[in-house]
């Protein structure tokens, strides 16, 4: 029985009727066939030789002989070029051993402004349902938490690993359905959201925790 059926990519649970997705290549289970956050695949460069270059035919002037380069600059007439001085030197690296005493400040004593973060911001990594309109959508986090759940198939306990997805909602959704949603997209049968250790009401629209970070369970 355990040569039977395929292990999702999104959630790991075994189905016997798996679904292959068309753009990544993946075998998903029914729940996550159309959320699962989907990557297509890149094509390979093609490894086609260029072509070569056309060959010019010859001319009169390219058989007249080439005029010889100009002749080198005597070492007497090329002047040495100032050495840096070191007072200099010893200068900078005394500012830049002061500037990080003092917590990093820049050369006007104001603090160095911090990396950019590299994390793509949400509306471009959610997924959600299509069909909201754009001026009502509420992007957000879900977190889901490590946990060990049974296999059917094979009977043993297995390890979830912990899992962030982003997600958007319609603003007016309630957190009831929104927990619902989310957890056919985490894989797991959630019955609560919490926004830190304060547990959100059922009932609250889900478009007051915009851009927040929410944990399931």
């Amino acid at each position: 029985m355990l040569a039977i059926g395929t292990h999702c990519e999104f959630c790991g649970a075994r189905d016997f009727l798996p679904f292959t997705c068309s753009k990544c290549d993946k075998s998903f289970c029914g729940a996550h066939r159309e959320f699962h956050n989907c990557q297509p695949l890149v094509k390979p460069a093609s490894t086609k030789p260029p072509p070569k270059p056309a060959q010019q035919p010859l001319t009169k002037t390219a058989l007249l002989p080439r005029t010889p380069p100009p002749a080198a600059a005597r070492p007497s007439d090329q002047k040495p070029k100032p050495l840096p001085s070191t007072n200099t030197a010893a200068k900078k690296t005394a500012l830049d051993r002061l500037r990080s005493l003092i917590g990093g400040k820049n050369s006007t004593g104001a603090a160095a402004s911090p990396k950019p973060s590299s994390e793509p911001p949400l509306h471009k990594t959610a997924v959600g349902d299509s069909k909201v309109p754009e001026n009502r959508r509420v992007y957000l986090r879900i977190r889901r938490p490590a946990q060990n759940y049974l296999d059917t198939i094979t009977n043993t306990e297995q390890k979830r690993a912990a899992k962030i997805m982003a997600l958007y909602y319609d603003r007016d959704t309630p957190v009831g359905r929104v927990i619902d949603m989310a957890s056919v997209n985490l894989g797991l049968k959630g019955t609560k959201l919490m926004l830190g250790s304060e547990p959100l009401g059922a009932s609250v629209p889900i478009g007051k925790f915009a851009g927040k970070t929410l944990d399931i369970s």
